[in-house]
């Protein structure tokens, strides 16, 4: 398991070998190494998102537009960066949290395939599990989508997405869950019986 995660690791540091001084910057900015930084990413999505409203692409039109946006960069981004970052500027430290980087995006595969996995699994091993939450997370997917606007949706989403690393890293994400722990713990420990006491009465 090891080698082959290590194996994962090399592969992904060397495709993103080309962007490393990219990664450094957004890595920076969605830890909020800089107090304004939360400002800067809730107006940058939030202008893009105003845009997009505002010219009413189909999503045909959209997805093209964006698969050609990023078709550019990958192909022009290689060539201008040359000038823009000199390679004997790059230092150890920045190489080490390169690596730190890469780190955080293989366990964040490997976390999203490992759930895929669990999930797809649990189709033959718990059927009526996956029935019903399948059938449940549909339902609940289409109201949600038939209430609020899904360009609305979508903002949400991918403002979660780019404020969360800043809240873990400040512990924001970590507080919130002890909070809710030390609220909701003593109602699990009513609902669900104490082993120790089962056992005893057996």
């Amino acid at each position: 398991m090891e080698n082959d995660k290590k194996k994962i690791f090399n592969k992904v540091k060397h495709d993103l070998e080309q962007w490393r001084e990219v990664l450094l910057i957004l890595n920076g900015i969605l830890k909020w190494d800089q107090s304004f930084f939360p400002g800067v990413i809730f107006g940058v999505i939030t202008f893009l998102f105003i845009i997009l409203w505002w010219l009413d692409l189909s999503t045909l039109t959209l997805i093209a537009f964006i698969t050609m946006l990023i078709t550019v960069l990958d192909y022009g981004y290689p060539l201008v960066s040359k000038f823009i970052f000199k390679p004997e500027n790059w230092s150890g430290t920045q190489e080490k949290l390169y690596e730190n980087v890469i780190q955080e995006i293989v366990d964040v595969k490997l976390c999203i395939e490992g759930s895929i996995s669990s999930f797809f699994n649990s189709r033959s091993e718990r059927s009526t599990f996956y029935l019903i939450t399948v059938t449940a997370g549909s339902i609940f997917l289409a109201y949600i989508g038939s209430t609020f606007n899904n360009l609305f949706l979508l903002y949400l989403v991918v403002l979660v997405f780019a404020m969360y690393p800043g809240l873990k890293e400040k512990g924001i994400v970590k507080l919130v869950l002890d909070q809710i722990k030390a609220v909701v713990g003593p109602y699990l420990k009513k609902i669900r019986p104490d082993k120790t006491t089962t056992e005893k009465s057996d």
